[in-house]
């Protein structure tokens, strides 16, 4: 069961295996401890972290409706334990914990994992800010209402997203 924690409630331990595992899953990039993740989930399989993932808290404008959304991301799990379906679970617990609508990113390929496991596509693409400036990325954005009252499909404008992971 994937344990959830509070940002910035990682052991010291914790940092450095994040680390590894960020540059394995995502082609090299580092892991930072800090902000923005409100939430993070992690699975362990013994004591090594399998799976991650997290959530920043966040105002979203949806077709003119300001709504409190968690964003998920940074979904990952180690190449040693995939097939094991632990990247849903973490997500799983991180919906649990959140009673509020789930948005995402992600690359086109993942469309049909995050669809399997309630999601949506509503955009094709969203805007956020990175490094002061805003950032138009063309990989699609995925809904779970996750109980909540679900928001209209939009197929063309980019929607915002806020701050990058």
């Amino acid at each position: 069961m994937p344990e959830i924690l509070r940002a910035p409630e990682l052991s010291a331990d914790d940092i450095p295996e994040l680390d590894a595992l960020f540059r394995i899953c995502f082609g090299g990039m580092a892991f930072t401890a800090g902000p923005p993740a409100d939430l993070r989930a992690i699975h362990r399989v013994g004591s090594r972290i399998a799976a991650y993932a997290a959530v920043s808290l966040r105002r979203i404008a949806l077709q003119g409706c300001q709504r409190e959304t968690a964003i998920l991301g940074l979904v990952c799990v180690d190449p040693q334990f995939r097939g094991r379906k632990l990247g849903h679970e973490v997500i799983a617990a991180l919906q649990a914990a959140i009673p509020l609508p789930f948005m995402l990113n992600c690359g086109a390929p993942l469309v049909s994992y995050y669809n399997a496991i309630g999601y949506r596509k509503i955009s094709d693409r969203a805007s956020y800010t990175r490094s002061g400036g805003v950032v138009i990325d063309n990989d699609p954005v995925m809904l779970n209402p996750n109980g909540q009252q679900a928001a209209a499909v939009m197929q063309s404008a980019p929607v915002y997203l806020g701050r990058d992971f």
